[in-house]
């Protein structure tokens, strides 16, 4: 099934292709457990969190965004799928997550704050069961141009005011200082973006 195809309206379409175009998710989706309770934290209009209750009915997938309007859209395009829902949630402010077994921040810590990155890390680690999984994917420092590419991207086409970027060496230290043990995947697409995913263990 194509994700899209679930989608009503224009902009939500065309939000969920260009996801996809950027970062496929079967580029990913090898690095989720295939059954347990799994937070998709930033989920957008959540193609990534469909796509994930579609590949196992042994997950509950949790999408988690900030935006009202974005999570009314995902809750009516996954209406008919009982292992997905989505909700209002920040974070930054009372996280609410309960034991998991998983939790994905995709693309999301660049949008936030250096003194809050370190923050949502450590509640994680907190909220996962032992032996549960925390799954970071974002924007590496190497190669230099695939970088300053997608700094272009976020700051003139996608109109993102404040970024927060941070050196994948740095996002370890931080993720081991939480008490995770780490191991840093390269992602290659053809796409001119330095993906990165960082497997933190609890």
């Amino acid at each position: 099934m194509k994700i899209t195809s679930l989608y009503k309206g224009l902009w939500p379409k065309m939000y969920v292709v260009l996801r996809n175009v950027i970062l496929p998710f079967s580029k990913i989706e090898q690095f989720y457990p295939k059954k347990g309770l799994i937070y998709d934290v930033g989920c957008g209009f959540g193609s990534y969190s469909i796509a994930l209750a579609l590949g196992s009915e042994d997950r509950e997938v949790i999408g988690l965004e900030l935006s009202k309007e974005r999570v009314k859209k995902a809750n009516a395009t996954a209406s008919k799928i009982n292992n997905v829902r989505f909700e209002v949630r920040d974070l930054r402010k009372d996280s609410g997550l309960r034991d998991c077994d998983c939790i994905s921040l995709v693309d999301l810590l660049h949008h936030v704050p250096h003194e809050t990155q370190k923050e949502i890390i450590q509640e994680c680690y907190r909220t996962l069961k032992k032996g549960g999984i925390l799954l970071i994917k974002d924007i590496g420092d190497r190669p230099r141009w695939k970088y300053l590419y997608n700094y272009f991207h976020d700051r003139v086409i996608m109109r993102n005011r404040e970024l927060f970027f941070i050196k994948p060496a740095k996002l370890r230290e931080m993720c081991q200082e939480a008490g995770f043990r780490v191991v840093i995947r390269r992602i290659k697409h053809w796409t001119p973006f330095p993906h990165v995913m960082f497997v933190c263990s609890k």
